[in-house]
């Protein structure tokens, strides 16, 4: 979570609003930063199997994100 506090104004459907757009937000940051580090674990010879051990998922979908990022 970030560090910015969202202000306690406005309806409490407003409040919870804001809170599930920031989300949404660290969620595309924490995908491009993802994909940042698996490209640059690539980049240095590592392997697609490695990439998914270190990350928790499958050889396959470390070859559909890096297949999706050109």
């Amino acid at each position: 979570m970030g560090n910015t506090i969202i202000p306690n104004t406005g309806s409490v459907e407003q409040i919870a609003s804001d809170y599930l757009r920031r989300a949404s937000e660290d969620l595309e940051r924490a995908k491009r930063t993802r994909l940042y580090y698996v490209q640059a674990a690539k980049t240095h010879g590592m392997s697609n199997v490695k990439i998914g051990e270190a990350l928790g998922v499958s050889e396959g979908r470390v070859r559909q994100m890096l297949a999706r990022a050109e």
